[in-house]
């Protein structure tokens, strides 16, 4: 079977022609010529010409009807327009109505069709079940008009996406305009390379926005579409028109409430312009690149800072040196430079309450930073940094800078046994001890710390500050460890 009747349309077309004087001529529905209708049947709805109106009227099943002139202003009266409502008559039997609804097969059917084909299916009346059934068809159209706006408003953000990326673009355009004019001879292909970089960039960004638009604007009107006609077929249909267009209209309704779509812009507006991009690819005399177009969005909060050394073990008037590793959104390195990095070290102190220790920034170019450091005073320190005037992650971070560092006057070794060459007499500030006669410390022998450590007192971390500082150097001369500057030796 073919495509199910339009009767909403059918039922538009016959309304329409109940007034034939005001819309194009009408040509008869009972001549095999083209003649020209000029009476109307308010019974069965023909279109007559003069002749086959005089036929119509003498003929014995049709000698009741009313027949009226197109031009007769009493087809616009309800009684008249009321009767052109068609009935979903039979495909197989176009003489009889369907007036039965087969639950089975889920289509309406005559009293014929009902007992030739549908003799064991479950079959009711279109009268009984046409509610139930356009409940079915009321609760999917609830489901899908709400996609509707949710479309639309997929639509407008796409389009402002697009019109800020735009908009953006021809910013950057003017500002590669402004920074290149000043030194016009030198950098003219610079500029075309870079007003091409951020053709292409608009290019690939637009490309994926006008394709994702063109998609959500079909599916807009898939939605549409199929809203509008099922809201007309309920609103204007008759139990058995809206019955026969059921299956059509959930089908197509369950098919679109099934499509997946992307709400949000599959591209972001992210595009701007930053001078003094080094490109180390290029010879010596052309490295410097005033300007680059950057496409990758830095987040400042997933910038995280790197330390060599622990910020809780800083010792006054020792450099201390800081990475600062940038990232995009994503989590992916960012390998730009040019951001506004500031950073500073500040604490209260009883004497000088906003006392502040100068930190330097180096612009790495590859989308880190290189701070350093000295305190001059011991105490509890906040490092504050910023990028673009935003915290990174942690930021601002506790410093503990302890007081100068005390230089160590024994030697970092893993064992007295190996550092000395198996000297006897050569003692450790860890007590360790083998026998044998040895006063120092071995591997695997009791008192050894299991790694190296400083003969002069003991501490297993080699940018340590001495804790046997009340020791001077006459004493250490004197005393039994005098053997700690020989292995130094």
């Amino acid at each position: 079977m073919g495509l199910p009747v339009n009767y909403i349309l059918y039922n538009r077309r016959m309304k329409q022609l109940k007034t034939p004087s005001k819309g194009p001529k009408i040509i008869c529905d009972l001549c095999t010529s083209d003649n020209w209708a000029t009476y109307r049947c308010t019974d069965c709805g023909l279109c007559l010409c003069t002749i086959c109106k005089e036929a119509h009227n003498r003929q014995r099943a049709t000698v009741g009807h009313v027949v009226l002139s197109v031009h007769d202003e009493r087809l616009n009266d309800p009684k008249f327009s009321n009767r052109f409502q068609s009935a979903a008559v039979c495909f197989k039997h176009p003489s009889k109505e369907m007036l039965i609804f087969c639950e089975t097969c889920d289509r309406p059917s005559c009293s014929s069709c009902c007992v030739s084909e549908h003799g064991d299916h479950k079959c009711n009346l279109v009268v009984d079940v046409c509610d139930k059934q356009s409940k079915v068809i009321q609760n999917l159209l609830m489901q899908a008009k709400p996609q509707i706006q949710a479309i639309e408003n997929a639509l407008n953000r796409v389009a402002s996406t697009t019109t800020r990326l735009q908009q953006k673009a021809d910013k950057v355009c003017a500002e590669v305009n402004s920074f290149v004019d000043n030194d016009i001879r030198v950098l003219e292909k610079n500029r075309a390379a870079l007003l091409q970089e951020v053709a292409r960039t608009v290019e690939e960004k637009g490309g994926a926005l006008r394709t994702q638009r063109v998609q959500l604007e079909q599916l807009l009107h898939d939605f549409q579409h199929s809203c509008r006609v099922t809201e007309d077929v309920l609103t204007e249909g008759s139990r058995n028109e809206i019955l026969a267009l059921k299956r059509p209209l959930v089908r197509r309704l369950r098919e679109l409430n099934r499509v997946k779509y992307a709400a949000e812009p599959r591209e972001n507006d992210n595009i701007r312009f930053v001078p003094q991009k080094k490109a180390l690819s290029e010879p010596k005399n052309e490295r410097l690149i005033k300007g680059g177009i950057i496409t990758q969005a830095l987040c400042t909060e997933k910038c995280v800072l790197k330390a060599d050394n622990n910020l809780s073990n800083v010792w006054v008037g020792s450099k201390v040196e800081l990475v600062v590793v940038c990232h995009d959104p994503a989590g992916l390195p960012y390998k730009h430079g040019g951001e506004e990095v500031w950073a500073q070290l500040q604490a209260a102190h009883s004497g000088s309450p906003n006392h502040c220790s100068p930190v330097s920034v180096v612009d790495r170019r590859d989308g880190s930073y290189h701070l350093e450091f000295v305190p001059d005073q011991s105490g509890l320190y906040s490092l504050l940094i910023t990028i673009n005037a935003e915290h990174i992650q942690g930021s601002p971070f506790n410093v503990i800078v302890k007081p100068r560092l005390v230089k160590h006057v024994g030697v970092w070794h893993c064992c007295c046994f190996c550092s000395s060459g198996g000297r006897r007499e050569a003692v450790c500030a860890c007590h360790g001890s083998m026998p044998g006669g040895f006063k120092g410390c071995g591997h695997g022998h009791r008192g050894h710390p299991g790694r190296k450590h400083w003969s002069c007192c003991g501490k297993t971390s080699e940018h340590s500050s001495c804790s046997r500082h009340e020791i001077t150097r006459r004493n250490i001369e004197r005393s039994t460890v005098s053997v700690y500057r020989e292995v130094t030796l």
